[in-house]
């Protein structure tokens, strides 16, 4: 990556129960707050519904962030965990960055895959454990 600007994508997948995102760059607070905003606007739908959500995150471009954003990370999963956030599940993300939310594991199930296609089929597995009729 050339570019240290942090950058965000945000989708909701409304049938799988999940919010994905892609996100490159250096994070700091301002940029969290950001972040995290939109996540919850894409969140908002199971929110509302009162349903269960899971994030499958892209951090194959991000850089680790400072000790302040990281705490910030963390009031920010506490918090969706309350709205129904089960797990996460990190998809090529740097070793550094694997090892500043493994920190984080205390507050909501986080896991770390190789490829999309492992990470989609760890959330798939919460999805059958919480729903096996419409897994």
């Amino acid at each position: 990556m050339s570019d240290l600007a942090p950058i965000i994508t945000v989708s909701t997948d409304l049938p799988r129960g999940l919010v994905k995102f892609a996100a490159s760059g250096l994070w700091g607070e301002e940029q969290v707050k950001e972040g995290s905003a939109k996540i919850g606007l894409a969140a908002a739908p199971f929110v509302r519904a009162r349903k269960p959500f899971s994030i499958l995150a892209d951090y194959s471009e991000a850089i680790v962030a400072p000790r302040e954003a990281t705490e910030l990370i963390r009031d920010s999963f506490v918090a969706a965990r309350k709205m129904g956030l089960q797990r996460i599940a990190v998809f090529n993300a740097p070793v550094l960055v694997q090892m500043q939310y493994k920190r984080l594991a205390d507050v909501v199930a986080i896991a770390f895959f190789d490829s999309k296609i492992d990470a989609l089929a760890w959330l798939r597995e919460a999805q059958a454990d919480a729903d096996p009729e419409h897994a």
